[in-house]
């Protein structure tokens, strides 16, 4: 599996062009030497997606443009793209890390380059623990996985503390009708305490995701939700039940990411960390709608100025229109 993920950071349809039946959509049918090949000349099989390369770059500059304003760590979440090529731009233009789903793609942020490593979920089951400690055996890298309960922690104990490794953890805060997270501060805060004395265990911080707010003041509500994690982990850092040495306070999802960035600037002690991803290729959906949003909040608060353009689409899709039977009809 590594070797396959290795090949794939440098030019993935190269790697597996071989595999492809002949007449695979998005894929070239003719070799050319020069290995270039153009849409316009009919050297793709369509429909074929493409991602614009300048749009591509104006993303991933302009949103670690606004973490840097905001003194934030930008982390962004890789499962929509799970595009090596992608995660190393992001890396390369000044991201602390790269935030995953499971395992098997933390083996391909960690080939990437990728020094931090938030899994924004819970790790479960021997085998999957078990692949998150060969990856820290092989990688210079720190694996942070959430938590919000003390079986799962007593099993990731379990596990690392005899094998004399360790795992880093965030405590995971939740909202009613929401994901996964822990309710109310009281169960966080016993939590916290259990996860400090287990061996093995290294808890970090907080992690939350703001995104399942919804509703007619969702703005407000997000704020403090926001605001009661972050203070929340201040508590834990005050009540020195933090293993590392800065606690992480983490969430910021593609839609509130200047509401949570913009709460994080007022916890200096903390080390923040935001993790939108849709962002690097962008939307003409919902997503254009959450930005507008942002640039909004941005001009009421007078800081329109300190962000120079937006995030734009950079995916098309090309396609054969193959008949015209009638006026307006495709």
């Amino acid at each position: 599996m590594a070797d396959t993920a290795q090949q794939a950071t440098e030019n993935y349809q190269v790697s597996l062009h071989e595999s492809f039946p002949v007449g695979t959509k998005g894929v070239w049918t003719e070799k050319k030497p020069d290995g270039r090949y153009s849409l316009v000349n009919e050297d793709i099989s369509l429909p074929a997606a493409v991602i614009l390369k300048d749009a591509l770059d104006n993303n991933i500059a302009w949103m670690q443009h606004f973490a840097d304003q905001h003194k934030a760590a930008l982390c962004p979440h890789g499962k929509t793209s799970m595009t090596p090529a992608l995660f190393k731009a992001q890396l390369e233009k000044g991201a602390w890390g790269l935030t995953v789903a499971s395992p098997a793609q933390v083996e391909i942020a960690a080939l990437c380059g990728a020094k931090n490593i938030i899994i924004a979920n819970q790790l479960v089951g021997k085998a999957n623990m078990a692949a998150i400690a060969a990856m820290q055996q092989a990688f210079p890298v720190t694996v942070y996985c959430c938590v919000d309960s003390e079986e799962n922690l007593q099993a990731l104990s379990d596990y690392f503390a005899q094998r004399s490794a360790c795992i880093h953890v965030l405590i995971e805060l939740g909202v009613p009708q929401g994901r996964c997270g822990e309710r109310t501060p009281e169960d966080a805060r016993k939590l916290a305490a259990f996860a400090h004395a287990l061996p093995g265990i290294a808890l970090s911080g907080i992690e939350f995701y703001e995104g399942v707010i919804h509703g007619e003041d969702a703005e407000a509500a997000v704020h403090d939700f926001v605001e009661s994690c972050a203070a929340f982990c201040e508590q834990l850092v005050n009540e020195q039940l933090i293993d590392t040495e800065k606690a992480i306070i983490t969430g910021a999802g593609s839609a509130w990411y200047d509401v949570v960035a913009a709460i994080f600037t007022r916890y200096s002690a903390l080390l923040p960390v935001i993790r939108p991803g849709c962002y690097v290729t962008h939307d003409t959906g919902i997503y254009e709608q959450s930005q507008r949003a942002v640039i909004d909040r941005l001009a009421k608060q007078q800081r329109r100025g300190d962000f120079e353009g937006d995030l734009r689409n950079a995916l098309e899709v090309w396609a054969y229109v193959i008949s015209t039977p009638e006026k307006g009809k495709l």
